[in-house]
């Protein structure tokens, strides 16, 4: 058997940054007006109960969002270590990024792959290969 090309399939791994930072807007995005706004909501359900929450509860309740925020990009930027990823693939493979392509490096030389059969970017190694215009008959 001929030797085989790993090619990283997952985004997170290529740029790990960048998965980091897209979550971290995401939850900034998502969370902080949501939060503020359930608390306007709260506010104004209580008005008729003369009940005031006090200012500190916005405070705490924004901070603590804000570590949540933290605690979830450092899961983003663990998850996207290559080992963590092989260790998903192998014993969780429902958590791991999608699966790494195995191409034999014969197919990967040529650009076959991306090409396609019809394009003027082939390889030679693809452009000579004598190609069988009708399919063989089937037995019946």
């Amino acid at each position: 058997m001929g030797t085989h090309l790993a090619i990283p399939a997952s985004t997170q791994e290529k740029n790990p940054r960048s998965a980091v930072l897209r979550t971290v807007l995401a939850a900034v995005i998502a969370l902080f007006p949501l939060l503020n706004l359930v608390l306007a909501v709260v506010i104004d359900q209580l008005k008729p109960y003369q009940v005031n929450l006090p200012g500190w509860v916005f405070l705490w309740l924004n901070g603590a969002l804000a570590v949540v925020t933290v605690i979830t990009a450092l899961a983003t930027r663990i998850l996207a270590i290559p080992g963590v990823n092989d260790w998903l693939r192998k014993y969780a493979p429902a958590f791991a990024p999608e699966d790494k392509i195995t191409v034999p490096t014969s197919v990967a030389s040529t650009s076959a792959i991306a090409t396609g059969p019809g394009s003027s970017i082939q390889s030679e190694a693809v452009a000579n290969t004598p190609v069988n215009p009708t399919p063989p008959a089937a037995d019946n």
